[in-house]
């Protein structure tokens, strides 16, 4: 995304000028026309997630600069078609499935940001590998993936007072509401409402449970929701599409020898050829095999960790109460010194030399309870010197 790399697959974007800033309009871009998405939106999130996976720089955007909320959502292509029992079969107001070649890999909403900036990279980065709702994408994925990018017309939002004043299709909605003393908020572009065949109380109802209100709806509850609709400016663009914008950029820079675009396709060259080289290898690769049946290994192998197991129980639990014995010892010398257990060193021998002083032969002569109290004294002082000292060594070893 950035002329300089900071680091291995993240690029680094220069900022805008301040005036650029100052001057935002919402649903306007840098150029003060009103925000369009491109099909170059999908080619970069493309970019960034095949030069994440290799480990390479990422191609500089092509497209004009904005700064408005953005949706991104990848879908894989399906392996069967879906089902009512599979995860991804979305439901339509009729309640049967409805009809999708692709299931969800990952999406992300996010709050106003530049699309020439490291947010937005980041945010490309997390709706493909951070979305814990889905495994992240690997790099067997991408010729499956289709990425969906939907800029937020900010300057369309509408708070609603009638729940039905919008439409499937053409609005957005956002919900807003407040659980156990939080602001919960969900957002649903319009696309996904569309694709899924959700009703607008279907889409309003599911709003809600995703936002995180885990109640029945009451009337109450949704007199103080607030929905809002929205418009979008959405781009599809699929991985074939990528392949073949790459490769119409190849001939454009060879044909017009520009610097900049040359510089582009020879850095996205890079990194597809080595993640098609590497997919061709993990294909080439033989699958595992697998275990033998009749085999008694597997059996043993069950035994012995088991046996292993056990013993390694009643070890710690010997090593255990080993512990806690040698612990209550160590700490009833600071009890000799009449100290608490967690008292600093140089208190410890500042309460020594004052019992030594009470306690010592030289001053109670004849007393054998005082020679005794002086040996229990000074060996309780020694024990505690010593594993002080100790800890200091271990200390200056480290540094």
């Amino acid at each position: 995304m950035e002329p300089t790399t900071t680091k291995a697959g993240e690029a680094s974007v220069d900022e805008a000028p301040s005036s650029s800033k100052r001057n935002r309009v919402p649903g306007k871009d840098v150029n003060n026309n009103p925000i369009a998405a491109s099909r170059e939106l999908g080619y970069y999130c493309f970019d960034a997630v095949i030069s994440r996976l290799e480990s390479k720089a990422c191609a500089p955007p092509n497209f004009t600069d904005a700064t408005c909320p953005v949706c991104i959502s990848w879908a894989r292509s399906r392996k069967e078609p879906p089902s009512a029992k599979r995860p991804g079969a979305y439901m339509n107001s009729q309640k049967k499935p409805t009809v999708s070649q692709f299931e969800a890999r990952g999406s992300l909403f996010t709050h106003p940001l530049r699309l020439h900036s490291e947010d937005f990279l980041r945010s490309i980065y997390d709706s493909a590998f951070g979305d814990p709702r889905q495994p992240p994408i690997k790099a067997e994925d991408v010729q499956h993936l289709r990425v969906s990018v939907s800029l937020i017309l900010e300057d369309s939002y509408k708070l609603l007072t009638d729940p039905d004043d919008w439409q499937i299709g053409k609005h957005g909605i956002r919900v807003e509401f407040e659980h156990n003393g939080e602001q919960c908020s969900k957002v649903y572009p319009p696309e996904p409402i569309l694709a899924r065949g959700w009703s607008k109380p279907e889409t309003i109802q599911e709003a809600i449970k995703k936002a995180g209100y885990p109640r029945e709806l009451t009337p109450e509850f949704m007199a103080t929701v607030k929905i809002t609709r929205l418009e979008t400016s959405p781009c599809m663009v699929s991985f074939q599409d990528y392949l073949k914008h790459a490769a119409e950029q190849d001939k454009e820079a060879k044909l017009t020898k520009n610097e900049e675009l040359c510089k582009t396709t020879r850095r996205r060259r890079r990194y597809i050829k080595s993640w098609s080289q590497r997919v061709t290898v993990e294909k080439a690769q033989p699958p595992p095999a697998p275990p033998a049946k009749g085999s008694g290994f597997g059996k043993w192998v069950f035994i012995s960790a088991l046996v292993l197991m056990v013993l390694g129980i009643f070890l710690l639990r010997f090593l255990e109460a080993t512990y806690d014995a040698d612990y209550d010892e160590f700490q009833s010398n600071y009890e000799i010194l009449g100290l608490s257990h967690n008292a600093p060193y140089n208190t410890v021998t500042k309460a020594f030399h004052k019992l030594s002083l009470q306690w010592h032969p030289d001053k109670n002569k004849g007393c054998e309870e005082c020679i005794e109290k002086y040996y229990s004294l000074s060996k309780a002082y020694q024990i505690i010197s010593d594993y002080e000292k100790g800890l200091v060594k271990l200390v200056h070893k480290q540094l």
